[in-house]
């Protein structure tokens, strides 16, 4: 990201202000001069690599992003940095980030920001900025995110909030009442069946939803099913009239099924493909958290709107999921119930479709 965002940033901005520097893409290194005997070397690193800059005398750094790298590697990298920083009048360190829930940031400039006898620390300062001050910005930006995102993400994306995001149900915006249709197949006789699959031994589930204008009916689901043949037989049999038409059965799979099986003779998605379904998927799957906004937001985004409805009597294993799946003690959706595999593949149809995607996700590919 640094190489692809970062670095040409810095070398437009340099050349725009006339000021010479010297780029070296092996080291990830500017050496920037302002004249002949002063130069200032800037040095572009990840801070999961936090320990090659271990001999480096600093006089300032700056991570990006903080929020989005695991506390067990910002926390040291943070501490490493702060003991390089030896070169200069004032030593300066800084962190920016989207608030992602309770990390380094609050820790850092919230919960630790006292000192033994309970005053506040002098040597930091915490300043929260919202997406409305951005004048910057084209007209629509907010609307959209408004409309792409759950209301509790929107407090920490758009007001710049620590909001708790990884506490009680994973699908906080789904609601039996305002969420129900009793829409079904015999609704959707010219519509492309949308199929969202997890892949589990033993426990392979498909959501299947159709897209009516922008909004999504889930009316059926196929759960418990042993394998992918198995699985294969199971959506003929729900859909006969559907085999003859091309690609009226589009499926959005795991991203995990496909790599080889040791139990298999071919991959779980070649098998999809061989039976003639038209198989739609990223390279791997989507991070967890953004596949989850969205799935909330299409259930009930800032804007108040629901753009997703489910048939219950139909999907009574999704609805289960939707109900009852909660948090871990680490903050990780809770899977020890089992009952995770059906709304898992009803997600990967969603992020596929309506995706939200995070500032480190990679663009999608077929």
């Amino acid at each position: 990201m640094a190489k692809r965002n970062l670095v040409p940033t810095i070398q437009e901005v340099l050349q725009e202000m006339e000021i010479e520097y010297i780029y070296m893409k092996s080291a990830s290194e500017f050496d920037i001069s302002w004249g002949a005997e002063q130069h200032t070397k800037v040095f572009i690193a990840s801070a999961e690599n936090y320990k090659r800059i271990a001999g480096l005398n600093l006089a300032f750094f700056a991570v990006d992003e903080v929020d989005l790298i695991d506390l067990d590697i910002a926390v040291p990298a943070w501490r490493m940095l702060e003991s390089r920083l030896r070169k200069g009048r004032v030593f300066q360190g800084t962190c920016a980030s989207t608030p992602e829930g309770f990390n380094f940031m609050h820790q850092f400039f919230v919960e630790e920001n006292v000192d033994n006898e309970g005053n506040p620390m002098t040597n930091r300062k915490l300043y929260r900025a919202s997406t409305y001050d951005n004048y910057l910005l084209p007209s629509e930006y907010i609307p959209s995110m408004l409309q792409k995102w759950p209301a509790n993400q929107i407090q920490a994306y758009l007001h710049g909030q620590f909001v708790n995001l990884t506490t009680g149900n994973v699908y906080h915006s789904w609601d039996r009442v305002k969420n129900y249709t009793t829409r079904s197949i015999k609704d959707y006789q010219q519509h492309i069946l949308h199929v969202g699959m997890d892949f589990n031994v033993g426990k392979m589930a498909a959501a299947i939803s159709v897209i009516d204008k922008k909004i999504v009916y889930t009316i059926d689901e196929i759960v418990d099913i042993k394998n992918t043949p198995d699985m294969v037989v199971a959506l003929k049999k729900r859909f006969p009239e559907r085999l003859n038409a091309p690609h009226s059965i589009q499926i959005y799979p795991d991203s995990s099924g496909n790599a080889e099986h040791s139990n298999a003779t071919a991959t779980d998605i070649a098998l999809l493909k061989q039976a003639g379904f038209t198989l739609i998927y990223h390279k791997k799957n989507p991070r967890v958290r953004d596949r989850i906004a969205s799935v909330n937001a299409m259930a009930c985004n800032a804007a108040g709107q629901h753009r997703w409805f489910v048939n219950i009597e139909r999907c009574p294993a999704l609805v289960i999921a939707l109900e009852q799946q909660g948090y871990t003690s680490d903050g990780k959706p809770d899977k020890s119930k089992g009952i995770d595999h059906i709304i898992d593949a009803f997600g990967y149809f969603c992020w596929w479709n309506f995706p939200i995607m995070s500032k480190t996700a990679t663009a999608r590919t077929i």
